[in-house]
């Protein structure tokens, strides 16, 4: 039985999986007439905790982090180029979090998401935010590999 979908949320982070779960919902929406597609990249731009340490990103941190995500949303652009209903949009805030939170705000009935990501030290907690995705979101779940 296909199952149809009104607006898929893909979360992007420029990582292997992530480009994988970008060229599914890709196809997803392409074989899916009618169907909108949001790709989010998520910057934490909040003070990150190390242990009992606390740490705050410079301005060069955040100044980078910012470029990096317009840079990752540009080549999502570029690879959905040609598709309708495709909005793209960077989002400050936890990754995890942001993904629930967007999903429920534009009424997505789809998340699709990498099973690795771009973590704070290169996918340290691998998985941590598919993982809290999973775990907490109100919709269906994609998680591609």
């Amino acid at each position: 039985m296909l199952m149809l979908f009104r607006h898929i949320l893909a979360a992007y982070d420029g990582s292997v999986q992530a480009k994988r779960a970008l060229e599914k919902s890709v196809q997803m929406v392409d074989s899916c007439s009618g169907t909108k597609l949001t790709v989010i990249h998520a910057v934490n731009l909040y003070p990150l905790a190390a242990g009992d340490i606390m740490i705050a990103p410079t301005d060069a941190m955040s100044e980078s982090a910012l470029k990096r995500g317009e840079e990752l949303l540009e080549e999502a652009r570029l690879y959905t180029e040609g598709l309708c209903r495709v909005n793209t949009e960077m989002i400050h805030g936890s990754p995890s979090k942001v993904i629930i939170q967007q999903a429920a705000e534009r009424g997505c009935d789809l998340i699709v998401v990498g099973s690795r990501g771009l973590g704070p030290i290169q996918g340290a907690m691998l998985g941590s935010v598919s993982r809290y995705v999973v775990q907490y979101a109100k919709v269906p779940v994609l998680v591609i590999k």
